[in-house]
């Protein structure tokens, strides 16, 4: 859709229309600003600039540039790269943005890896206003071409490339694009922003049946490039803007193996799904034959590699997962359906200023200042798991556990065997003072599930006495926000708090618990795991130093600090 749209837009600018026909606001000569005297000549404003490649700073001819200000109108950049916008009758704040195939802006980068929204950059119409620099980053692309033992290219084989990214601070490994390789064995993953990719190839789904006197079935296994059998292991390919990455992987056959066994604990009546994780986490095989009344299954062959063989109802309450080292037929394989466990969670609301009353229904409710916030019905705090293999598989991404119960006692049901980072994050204007299970402190350590095992209660202790950060970044006129991160010196990878300045580098964070901070401002938070043990360590140098006390506001003045790629 936005080809074609770039397309008739191109062909009208080559045509000669005027940038200002494609405006969806009047024309300049039919407006007046407000206070303008009737009769009066109108204020006119002119918006130009430049769009530029990042990685090159080359111009970039032929972009298309929105300027969104009381209504919209478009124009293309000038083979110089150069745009303008004439006739603007007020002033004020608008958004513009550039667009051509082949690039991202850095607003579509910052929003979120790969995201499809455009978000437009803050802009000010009126008088005096300097050249803009519009930079557009250029794609990133991966072509991979896989052959056979004798070079011949292996045609229909599944390709899966993962990218490392990052979420709410944390490296977590995301699937984006998952297909089969063409009739020359290749695969070519264009649109790809800067960062570290993996690739995932196999097995293969139609293994070679034998000849006469052969051995079994052959087919060719499930490696990462360049011939790993994990991703711990695997290669890294770094892409960075503008980057063409070929990449070759070489398979040989491997002998292919059946799969059977049975499942127990299944209710009678009850449905069934069960499928083959490979050693990416990926689903590669399915049941074909399941017979719950005998509690019996059968898989498709598969190569020999590490596998996981999972089960689940289709109530998402049963559970059954099983390793499964295959380099040989496995025919007695067992499973066992567990429910997830209900994992038990009280909260102790400690109020340093607030009242409490009690409604007609007797629900407890908080009246702070204006405020009334009532937790009779919902609780206090939203609990998400984190799992600590950072695969970020349909079943195992980071997941808010089932809650019954409300306020101050609930219950996270059919929770998963696993270890978790917990995130808290407070539904009313408190922060997290302590949350721990047993001996385990859930600010500072992962929680673990462990199957058939009970776990001890999450204790968690909220207060109202948060302080709060306010200030300004300094940064030059080619930033437009800043990332301001609150981070607690006695747990740098903990519990940390992060901000967007809004224009000006003006920002604000609170509900802080009170303590020592080092406060910093980065240029970017996309693929910048500041979560991860280690990765701050080298920024906190440039970092202010602010001790907050309970109820404290304080003002800090920051210098931008930039982000290493």
């Amino acid at each position: 859709m936005f080809l074609r749209i770039y397309v008739v837009l191109f062909l009208a600018s080559i045509s000669g229309m005027r940038a200002s026909s494609l405006s969806l606001v009047e024309p300049a000569s039919a407006r007046i600003p407000d206070g303008a005297a009737p009769g009066s000549r109108p204020a006119s404003y002119t918006l130009h600039g430049v769009v530029v490649n990042s990685a090159t700073n080359e111009p970039v001819p032929h972009a298309l540039v929105t300027l969104s200000f009381e209504g919209e109108r478009s124009a293309f950049a000038g083979t110089d790269g150069t745009f303008q916008f004439e006739g603007l009758t007020h002033s004020g704040q608008g958004g513009i943005a550039a667009k051509k195939p082949g690039y991202f802006s850095p607003q579509d980068v910052r929003t979120s890896q790969h995201s499809t929204s455009h978000t437009p950059r803050p802009v000010t119409i009126g008088p005096d206003q300097p050249p803009l620099i519009l930079k557009l980053i250029p794609e990133g692309v991966i072509s991979v071409h896989v052959s056979g033992e004798g070079g011949e290219p292996i045609d229909s084989l599944p390709v899966h490339l993962l990218f490392e990214g990052v979420e709410n601070g944390r490296r977590v490994m995301q699937q984006l694009r998952s297909v089969e390789t063409n009739e020359a064995g290749e695969f070519r993953a264009a649109d790809l922003v800067a960062g570290r990719y993996f690739v995932f190839v196999g097995p293969d789904s139609e293994p070679i049946a034998p000849q006469t006197g052969g051995r079994g079935r052959q087919g060719y296994p499930a490696v990462f490039y360049p011939g790993a059998s994990d991703l711990a292991s695997a290669g890294p390919i770094e892409i960075t803007p503008g980057k063409h990455a070929e990449i070759n992987i070489s398979l040989s056959l491997r002998p292919f193996f059946r799969i059977a066994g049975t499942i127990g604990g299944v209710p009678s009546g009850d449905r069934v799904n069960l499928e083959v994780l490979d050693s990416a986490g990926l689903p590669v095989g399915t049941a074909t034959t399941i017979g719950l009344n005998k509690g019996t299954f059968q898989m498709e062959p598969l190569p020999s590699g590490s596998y996981t063989i999972t089960a689940r109802d289709l109530q998402q309450v049963l559970f059954a997962s099983h390793p499964l080292n295959l380099n040989a037929d496995a025919l007695d394989v067992h499973l066992t359906m567990l429910p997830g466990l209900a994992i038990q969670a009280t909260v102790r609301l400690e109020l340093a200023h607030s009242d409490t009353q009690t409604d007609e229904q007797g629900h407890r409710r908080i009246v702070s200042g204006n405020t009334a916030i009532g937790f009779g019905i919902r609780p206090l705090v939203r609990l998400t798991f984190f799992p600590s293999n950072r695969l970020l598989t349909p079943m195992q991404r980071p997941f808010q556990p089932g809650v019954t119960g409300s306020g101050d006692s609930f219950v996270m049901e059919h929770v998963r065997p696993g270890a978790y980072a917990v995130h808290l994050d407070p539904t009313g204007p408190y922060y997290v003072q302590s949350a721990r299970s047993g001996a385990t402190d859930l600010l500072r350590e992962e929680l673990t599930v462990a199957p058939c095992a009970s776990v001890q209660p999450i204790q968690i202790v909220l207060r109202d006495d948060f302080a709060s950060l306010v200030g300004k970044v300094s940064y030059d006129a080619r930033v437009e926000s800043a990332i301001v991160l609150a981070i607690p010196e006695d747990n740098p990878a903990g519990a940390l708090q992060k901000v967007v300045s809004q224009p000006g580098g003006v920002f604000d964070v609170r509900s802080l618990a009170p303590g020592a901070y080092k406060v910093l401002a980065v240029d970017r938070a996309d693929n910048f795991a500041y979560a991860e043990p280690g990765v701050l360590q080298k920024y906190l140098s440039k970092a202010h130093d602010v001790t907050l006390a309970p109820d404290q506001t304080a003002n800090v003045e920051l210098e931008l600090v930039h982000v290493e790629e």
